[in-house]
């Protein structure tokens, strides 16, 4: 289902990714955002039943990297700070911007970001296709994370950014509540928290804990 119309925006600077048209001048941190439309089945970002075509993605989890607009240009850091590949683009090393926390309160970290990829490859996954060739993900530190592939993948880096593996989701959450109930109510670590998710439309407060 496609989200609908945002009907009252109140958008913090950072997260100007809603559907919505303000004012630059206008821009300030925290706010409302409350868009009109059905009820979204699910907002994990792995699910089939993801609203295509939606702007909740940023404005509940952030992004590991964010497009820069260029053509061969290295992507911008936001939750991940840098991505280096070896071993011929077999092995994709991401670094991790330290001291982040995921709406719940669990720390952003290397094991919270292997727990997604390993989810992302899953059979009930909607972007498995992109990691069909994962053999293994390793936290080599508190703020690494190095993925291995069996093949080369030079796209994996834009995977990370443009498809919805860049949604780092709270592991805490999704084990506590449940695939469904998380659907409904998602935690991730970006700049506005859902509230309020029913037949007439969605709520996002702003999080006074996003790092940015």
């Amino acid at each position: 289902m496609t989200a609908g119309i945002v009907v009252s925006v109140a958008m913090a600077g950072f997260a100007a990714a809603a559907s919505a048209s303000v004012n630059a001048n206008k821009i300030h941190r925290g706010g409302t955002v409350v868009i009109a439309s059905g009820a979204a089945t699910s907002l994990d970002p792995i699910s089939p039943l993801w609203p295509t075509g939606s702007s909740y993605g940023f404005q509940i989890y952030g992004a590991l990297f964010d497009p820069t607009g260029t053509a061969g240009a290295t992507l911008a850091p936001d939750l991940a700070t840098g991505y280096t590949y070896s071993n011929g683009f077999k092995t994709l090393t991401v670094t991790l911007r330290k001291g982040v926390k995921f709406q719940d309160g669990t720390a952003f970290d290397s094991s919270a970001v292997a727990y997604n990829i390993q989810r992302d490859a899953g059979n009930l996954s909607n972007v498995s296709q992109y990691f069909t060739a994962l053999t293994s993900v390793t936290e080599p530190s508190k703020y690494t994370v190095v993925i291995k592939l069996s093949v080369p993948d030079t796209n994996l880096a834009s995977v990370l950014t443009d498809t919805n593996a860049t949604y780092i989701v709270s592991p805490t959450a999704v084990q506590v509540e449940g695939a469904t109930q998380f659907g409904l109510f998602p935690i991730g670590a970006g700049p506005f928290k859902l509230t309020v998710n029913t037949a007439n439309g969605q709520t996002l407060n702003s999080w006074t804990g996003y790092y940015a």
